[in-house]
């Protein structure tokens, strides 16, 4: 929902709502995303793992990669599969 729409929130000074509302639309617990949206420790760990994405390489999310190789990112589901599929003969 993030990728889908970033459009709607990359420039919006109002993202941290969006995201509030996608969590809602999604059926999270709003006040438990709310928390952790303002958590030091979850802070701290997607720091952590954005120093180490840094040091990979990965430069843009998402990222995916198959059999050790980066591939280009699928555009949708059906496109993913396929990446998969043709991967597995």
């Amino acid at each position: 929902m993030i990728f889908e729409n970033q459009k709607d929130w990359e420039d919006s000074s109002k993202a941290q709502e969006i995201f509030v509302e996608y969590a809602g639309k999604l059926g999270l617990n709003i006040e438990q995303f709310k928390k952790d949206l303002e958590s030091k420790d979850l802070k701290q760990k997607i720091e952590a793992d954005r120093q180490s994405g840094i040091t990979a390489g990965i430069i843009h999310t998402p990222t995916f990669f198959m059999n050790g190789k980066e591939i280009q990112n699928p555009g949708n589901y059906g496109q993913f599969k396929n990446i998969i599929n043709q991967a597995e003969q």
